[in-house]
């Protein structure tokens, strides 16, 4: 027999795990976005916003390991959470409910890295080497380059909107160069 203690012990466990995996995911993004963007603003299409003032360990932006050094950081983080995730979703003493915001944690996730990767992928293909942040409600996209005229913040922005379906209003195109 369950006493009450050790019942109500298990229900606060999960939830406090969800909780510490939540803030953690939240923080991490707001790590990410101050580190990286700086807090650049949201562009009108016809504006592009620069970065020359980012850098990382002594590296631009814009420097080629930069971005690919990025791209390996995220990974690894996504591989953590992703870990994260599927452990608790493992766990046989989960209340359903628990296993639900869990399970919908981990398909948001999925969701966010596919269209991270289509974005870039497509920006690539025009001759743009990128970096995509996308979250439910908002995009983020650094692109390499010394300059962006307003025709190619529209071409970026359409990619971005065609792969997540968000208003022009929620993306954000920073451009990162050498200065």
């Amino acid at each position: 027999m369950v006493t009450p203690a050790r019942s109500e012990r298990r229900r606060s466990s999960p939830e406090a795990e969800l909780w510490k995996v939540l803030g953690f995911l939240l923080l991490l993004a707001i790590a990410l976005y101050v580190a990286v963007y700086h807090r650049p603003a949201r562009l009108p299409v016809s504006g592009v916003a620069t970065s020359s003032d980012l850098t990382k360990g002594g590296k631009s932006l814009s420097s080629p390991g930069y971005f690919a050094e990025f791209r390996i950081e995220r990974e690894k983080l996504y591989q953590k959470q992703i870990s994260i995730i599927q452990e608790m979703l493992a766990r046989s003493d989960l209340e359903p409910e628990v296993k639900q915001v869990y399970h919908a944690r981990y398909l948001a996730l999925m969701d966010s890295m596919g269209k991270e990767l289509d974005i870039e992928g497509i920006l690539k293909t025009k001759g743009w080497d990128a970096l995509a942040f996308v979250t439910s409600d908002s995009c983020t996209v650094a692109v390499r380059s010394e300059s962006l005229t307003s025709d190619e913040v529209v071409v970026i922005a359409d990619v971005v909107q065609r792969i997540t379906g968000l208003g022009l209003d929620k993306i954000a195109v920073v451009v990162a160069r050498d200065e």
